[in-house]
């Protein structure tokens, strides 16, 4: 009989990414942050609908084009009310879709995105999916020294002696977290 935990974590983001961009105010490339409001525009029988960013610096703002030159009957109602309500969760997963922020050239920044990871800490050999939301584009071994309170020495040392492992081999020092991702701890009671 096994003893193994089988345990999911869920990396919840405390904020949303910054996008760099050039800032005509500061004279270079500097970093927007979400204000989480929308600006919603009419245009004659068509709609402009934008996500309000500032600079970090300054306070010039951007707006990301969300919907340009649509008919309002094309975007179902209770999307449609949520643009004009400001609606957190659907500024949020704006910020974070990344084929809208390619769309408008807007180069994420994921490196200081503050996030908690949700989940029990095993207490012995255990099986862990980590899942999510979003996709952070954080390492792995941020996820994992986060959740576990270790240091990069103690991480790496837990590495060198294979008690924690990656799916298929994968280098846990080096891999980006994605949403599924499953990872071995193998020790006794040492975290």
């Amino acid at each position: 009989m096994s003893n193994t935990e089988y345990i999911t974590w869920k990396v919840n983001p405390l904020d949303t990414p910054a996008v760099l961009r050039n800032c005509n105010k500061c004279g270079g490339k500097q970093e927007y942050k979400s204000s989480g409001l929308f600006r919603v525009n009419a245009q004659g029988r068509n709609l402009d609908i934008w996500l309000i960013y500032r600079c970090t610096c300054c306070g010039n703002s951007w707006n990301m084009e969300i919907h340009a030159r649509v008919k309002p009957q094309s975007i179902p109602a209770a999307e449609y009310d949520a643009y004009l309500r400001n609606d957190a969760q659907l500024a949020e997963k704006c910020a974070f879709d990344k084929a809208l922020l390619r769309r408008n050239n807007a180069l994420p920044c994921y490196d200081g995105l503050r996030f908690a990871v949700i989940g029990a800490i095993p207490q012995g050999d255990a099986e862990i999916t980590i899942e999510g939301d979003f996709d952070l584009d954080i390492h792995l071994s941020k996820i994992l020294r986060q959740k576990l309170g270790l240091s990069g020495a103690a991480f790496r040392e837990l590495l060198a002696r294979k008690q924690i492992v990656g799916e298929n081999g994968m280098d846990l020092q080096k891999a980006r977290w994605k949403n599924g991702t499953k990872i071995s701890l193998r020790f006794d009671n040492t975290l």
